[in-house]
């Protein structure tokens, strides 16, 4: 086995230019996104259950994961759904279009990741300067971050997280304190 082992050459292409070669072309692109979305979707589910589970804050009930379920496979039907209908608009529109909504998802997706995290109890203020950077992208609006104190990142301040629901929200954003 050993002699085996030494005999084998090295891959010229890590994983990284393995990915890299999956969104050579449009239509890679957009299947990858598409099975990235699919990923943290499942994992999206697993991490929500999983916080249920463990935090005693949170009821846990069947139903909502089921109903959870159902909304994050319809979520991806409808991602779907959108890529023959992609083909319709002029163009190098569709894709761009398709990146553009699938990114969005990404996005929302990976908050809800970070907020199951936070319901779990985790520390989700590592996460602050990604979720801040996120949340102007989906805005496509200036935010500008405290730098007063430590240049380029959020101040916990600036960062309201309700660690027993798991909730993320800015200042200035709307929100309901009465849950």
């Amino acid at each position: 086995m050993a002699m085996m082992l030494s005999k084998m050459q090295p891959d010229p292409h890590g994983m990284f230019d393995f990915l890299r070669d999956l969104i050579v072309t449009e239509d890679g692109l957009v299947l990858f996104l598409l099975g990235l979305i699919v990923t943290m979707e499942i994992v999206d589910f697993l991490s929500g259950t999983f916080a249920a589970m463990i935090n005693p804050d949170i009821d846990y009930r069947s139903k909502i994961g089921i109903n959870g379920l159902i909304r994050k496979i319809m979520g991806i039907i409808l991602l779907t759904v959108l890529i023959p209908m992609s083909v319709l608009l002029p163009e190098q529109t569709g894709v761009a279009f398709l990146y553009t909504i699938y990114v969005g998802y990404l996005i929302l997706t990976f908050k809800s990741l970070v907020e199951n995290y936070g319901k779990a109890k985790g520390d989700i203020s590592i996460f602050a300067n990604v979720i801040v950077a996120l949340e102007k992208l989906v805005r496509n609006e200036p935010r500008t971050l405290d730098t007063s104190k430590n240049s380029g990142t959020i101040q916990p301040e600036k960062l309201k997280a309700d660690l027993g629901e798991g909730n993320i929200y800015f200042e200035g954003e709307p929100h309901d304190d009465s849950k």
